[in-house]
C-alpha cells in the first residue's frame, strides 16, 4: 500500500523489518519467499525513485537498490524473482557509469 502510494520510505521501513525479524537461516520456506520479497521491493522503492531524484541523491538511492537486490541473490538465489533482480541489478549498474 505504501508503495502504491508513493510513500517509499514508509514501504522501505516496512520491508526491512520483515527482513530482519524474519530473515535468518532457520526459516521455513514459505517465509523465505516473503522474506525475498521484501527484499525485492526495497530494491525496487529505491530504483523507482532514481529518475524523479536530484543528481546528488540518485547514487546513493542507486548503491542502496543494487545492495537490497545482491542480498536477495546471495540469500535466495533459487527465489522465483532471482532472475528478475539480477536483471534489474543491471541496469542500475549500467546508471552508475
Amino acid at each position: 500500500l505504501h508503495f502504491k502510494e508513493k510513500k517509499f520510505d514508509d514501504a522501505i521501513s516496512q520491508f526491512k523489518e520483515i527482513q530482519y525479524r524474519f530473515g535468518d537461516a532457520e526459516e521455513a520456506p514459505e517465509v523465505k519467499t516473503w522474506v525475498a520479497y521484501a527484499y525485492y521491493e526495497a530494491a525496487r522503492c529505491h530504483s523507482v525513485q532514481v529518475s524523479t531524484a536530484s543528481d546528488d541523491k540518485k547514487p546513493e538511492l542507486i548503491k542502496e537498490a543494487i545492495r537490497q537486490f545482491e542480498t536477495l541473490l546471495e540469500k535466495y538465489p533459487q527465489d522465483p524473482l532471482a532472475p528478475e533482480a539480477k536483471s534489474q541489478m543491471e541496469k542500475l549498474r549500467q546508471l552508475r557509469r
